[in-house]
């Protein structure tokens, strides 16, 4: 069975890298499956080692440069896109095609009346409560959760089946399509031997470096709980926290007099390890409540296959459960909307590097839980399932 993986391309290097992971871990379990991502004429640049289709995207860029008709460049540019892959699918042979689902419009419907009982949607998230979240940041988010109102569940309807990162986000998937679709969770992994194990110094009691991963800047990150969580603390024990990647303007304003705080770009390679190194804690995604009951967010997995405990405010699919891994991770007892209580974490930092081999254990442990290895194999046994 001919497979094509298709995702629209972004800018954030780390999705890039999770995706191509993911499907050569795949391939490696024997499956027949080639990474296709969709990318516009600005990131065509970018040395990939995976296939593309390349959009001839200029009618869009020239509505969005015109003051009175840059609005009309989102509806050009989804048109161009999905010219592009109809254009690329026409002349190739193939059994089914994972699409890393791209957000519901006019355009993926025409796509899913074409080609939908080939085609099975990746959900990474609930994706109306999201684009709800977002709709007052710009027209393309308005954009897209209109579409996805009126569109949703009427492409739904067309495709094979689901998958989805979280049992919640299935079930939405499946509830929203009306059909008795083929269905699946499999949450997001990471390719463990990519990333180097933590190798700094424990928490000593005195200094406590703390480490956010924002990558792409998001209301559901809760970087504004963390920065307000940090001033509202005054103990004994020195604060000093990494914001790495985007963050809104608000919060980069209120973390900007904070000695506390220093907000880096995003860090890769020898800089990422060196910061690995020098933190105690990572803090993951603290506003998904906001949404989502449960999540498998990739700084998690980044966190945990380094070794690096860490601290979060939401479910992890691959956490509950799992009594062997309680240690090394904190849920804030008084946690609120707006903050989280410092002493809290600083007490979990204490307890958790009293255990010299944290950081080897925590990657034994994801080497066995989220491993894209494991998570291969999941699909792989879905895809066979589809197969019939």
């Amino acid at each position: 069975m001919q497979i094509l993986y298709l995702a629209i391309e972004g800018s954030s290097s780390g999705v890039r890298k999770k995706l191509k992971d993911k499907i050569d871990f795949i391939r490696s379990e024997g499956c027949n499956i080639d990474l296709v991502c969709v990318t516009s004429s600005q990131l065509a640049q970018l040395q990939v080692d995976y296939k593309r289709i390349i959009v001839n995207d200029s009618f869009s860029r020239f509505f969005g440069k015109k003051r009175i008709l840059w609005r009309v460049s989102v509806f050009v540019e989804q048109w161009e896109f999905y010219q592009a892959i109809l254009k690329y699918l026409r002349n190739r042979e193939f059994d089914l095609i994972l699409f890393r689902y791209p957000g519901a419009d006019f355009f993926l419907w025409i796509f899913s009346i074409v080609y939908g009982q080939r085609v099975v949607f990746e959900h990474n998230s609930i994706e109306l409560e999201e684009l709800r979240l977002r709709k007052s940041e710009s027209f393309w988010y308005r954009y897209f959760y209109y579409s996805e109102k009126w569109f949703g569940s009427i492409v739904r309807k067309y495709v094979r089946g689901f998958i989805g990162v979280t049992n919640e986000i299935t079930q939405w998937q499946t509830s929203l399509s009306k059909g008795n679709h083929l269905h699946t969770t499999i949450s997001n992994g990471i390719n463990v031997d990519r990333v180097n194990l933590r190798v700094g110094k424990p928490f000593d009691g005195s200094i406590l470096n703390l480490l956010f991963l924002a990558g792409s800047e998001a209301p559901w990150h809760g970087v504004d709980k963390l920065i307000r969580s940090i001033n509202l603390y005054n103990g004994k024990v020195e604060i000093h926290c990494f914001i790495t990647g985007s963050i809104s303007e608000e919060n980069r304003i209120a973390a900007k007099g904070n000695s506390r705080i220093t907000v880096l770009p995003t860090q890769q390679d020898k800089q990422l390890d060196d910061l690995i190194d020098k933190c105690h804690l990572g803090v993951g995604p603290l506003g998904m409540a906001s949404f989502l009951r449960e999540a498998c967010p990739l700084k998690t997995r980044e966190y945990w296959s380094r070794g690096l405990p860490f601290v979060i405010g939401y479910n992890d699919v691959d956490l509950v459960g799992r009594e062997e891994m309680k240690a090394f991770y904190y849920f804030p007892k008084n946690y609120t909307d707006s903050h989280f209580d410092l002493e809290e974490v600083i007490q979990f930092a204490d307890s958790v590097y009293r255990d010299p081999a944290v950081s080897v254990k925590m990657r034994a442990f994801a080497m066995s839980h989220i491993h894209y290895k494991t998570k291969a194999e999941q699909y792989v046994s879905f895809l066979n399932l589809l197969r019939t």
